[in-house]
């Protein structure tokens, strides 16, 4: 029923309207205004008629509730984000996690990458287990008491390997900047002196190799000693052990100048001495094969002479004419002072040609 009163009561009016607005239509510009006017309030009354008969919130209502799902949806999300960021922690490569819980330490390290913990309970400290280097610098003495500055560097990591090591290395020990302090620097200062005191520093010069093996073999036997006091094997392994630096003193190295320099010259003057020693050599045995050359020719000739001798003096043997005939051609011209009544007496003695 009230709903047909109002189509009742909106239909005259509109007819009212219309009719007003017949008659209007031969009126002024103002009346055709104020016909516009009239529909305009005419639809507007219509649709919000319509639009009563349903419970549609307002656009300020919306907004307020979308608001407030939003926020709502924003919170648990930033709480899921806490959650999750409170009851996770990040190893980074190359580390190990050590977990604490009030202070104590965990046996067993967390691997790389993420690992769930207990918020508020448990902390975490990220052990380096990279290779790294150790460098100290130790002045020693020789066995001849010079003094030697020798820089050693030691290469070292922690074994990850063992999911055990780490955790009990840093109960046992702490982190690796205590362990470099407390362990291998004293490492690397007892074993440089006690090795370097067995050589001299000439010597230590000339072996460098064996000096440096020995030094070592004795940081190895060093920090195995301590570590497997502390109850711990296989946590800490030495890659490489090099000696970088391996000065003298001044007058050392002037002393091993001087002495090289003298070495030097001695050697120079070996050379010389064999150099004139060879020149001799080879003068006497130009004199010597000179030598022998003209007694083999003397000796030749002299021999060939006898013999020349031996075979006139068998020829002449028995050939007396022959042997006047020498005496003659040996004859001087002189006349003798003794003749004899049958003429001139020639005196020849055949052992005299």
């Amino acid at each position: 029923m009230t709903k047909t009163i109002k189509s009742a009561t909106i239909i005259p009016i509109e007819t009212e309207n219309t009719e007003n607005a017949e008659n209007d239509t031969t009126l002024t510009p103002e009346n055709s205004e104020n016909q516009k006017r009239t529909h305009r309030l005419y639809r507007k009354s219509s649709t919000s008629s319509f639009f009563d008969k349903f419970p549609f919130p307002s656009a300020q209502e919306a907004v307020e509730e979308a608001s407030g799902a939003f926020g709502g949806g924003c919170f648990i999300v930033f709480l899921c984000w806490l959650a999750f960021m409170l009851c996770t922690v990040r190893v980074d490569a190359g580390h190990v996690g050590i977990k604490k819980r009030f202070g104590a330490v965990a046996d067993e390290a967390l691997e790389e990458g993420l690992s769930f913990i207990m918020p508020f309970v448990d902390s975490v400290y990220h052990m380096d287990t990279r290779i790294r280097n150790a460098d100290q610098d130790t002045a020693a003495n020789s066995l001849d008491l010079q003094t030697i500055q020798i820089r050693t560097t030691l290469q070292y990591y922690i074994n990850h390997t063992n999911s055990l090591a780490a955790p009990l290395i840093y109960r046992k020990i702490g982190t690796r900047e205590v362990i470099e302090s407390q362990i291998l620097k004293a490492a690397q200062l007892e074993s440089v002196k006690a090795v370097c005191a067995k050589f001299t520093a000439e010597s230590m010069v000339q072996q460098r190799a064996s000096v440096k093996q020995q030094i070592k073999e004795s940081i190895f036997s060093f920090i195995g000693t301590t570590m497997e006091s502390k109850g711990i094997t296989n946590g800490l392994d030495v890659a490489n052990v090099a000696m970088t630096n391996f000065d003298f003193s001044t007058e050392f190295n002037k002393a091993i100048e001087m002495k090289v320099k003298a070495e030097q010259e001695a050697l120079q003057a070996e050379n010389e001495k064999n150099t004139t020693i060879t020149k001799a050599e080879a003068a006497a045995s130009k004199l010597e094969i000179e030598a022998s050359a003209t007694a083999y020719r003397i000796n030749a000739i002299a021999f060939a002479k006898s013999r020349a001798i031996e075979l006139e003096t068998t020829a002449l043997k028995d050939n007396d004419e022959l042997i006047t005939l020498r005496g003659v051609e040996k004859w001087d011209g002189l006349l003798p002072k003794v003749n004899g009544n049958g003429g001139m007496i020639l005196n020849l003695n055949h052992d005299d040609l």
